[in-house]
């Protein structure tokens, strides 16, 4: 608790957006979400996007936020796969995403998948390595 109010006294001051309030606190809390999914794990398993998957959410949000609806269908089919794969290995749900993707792909992402956690890569303690074991949107 005390890092969350240290946080925001720190950056409530400059920083009025919400969203970027929020991004700030969960990099703060990293190591305990981190530990919420990992417990004290060295190498976290997680699903990851594919670059060229990534880069087109990232010009989206960039472009507006929105998401055209074959590529909205495509990303929710994808993570499922990607997700049941990583589920039926044993692994945590847990995609790991770019910083600016993360709020709008927990929020899209939750709606059917609700078992799905999205964390930002900002989130990740530096000592935790990231092994990508899954991959949206390279599954052909």
């Amino acid at each position: 608790m005390r890092t969350i109010l240290d946080t925001l006294a720190a950056q409530g001051g400059e920083q009025t957006n919400p969203a970027e309030l929020t991004a700030r606190v969960r990099v703060a809390l990293g190591r305990a979400i981190t530990d919420q999914w990992f417990g004290a794990e060295r190498e976290l398993h997680v699903i990851g996007l594919d670059t060229q998957l990534e880069q087109v959410l990232d010009q989206a949000i960039h472009g507006g936020g929105a998401m055209e609806p074959g590529l909205a269908d495509t990303l929710m089919q994808e993570t499922a796969k990607a997700l049941a794969r990583q589920e039926s290995s044993g692994e945590p749900s847990v995609l790991v995403v770019a910083p600016a993707l993360r709020p709008l792909l927990a929020r899209f992402l939750r709606r059917r998948l609700s078992q799905l956690a999205v964390l930002s890569q900002a989130e990740i303690p530096d000592e935790r390595g990231l092994r990508v074991t899954t991959l949206v949107g390279a599954m052909h």
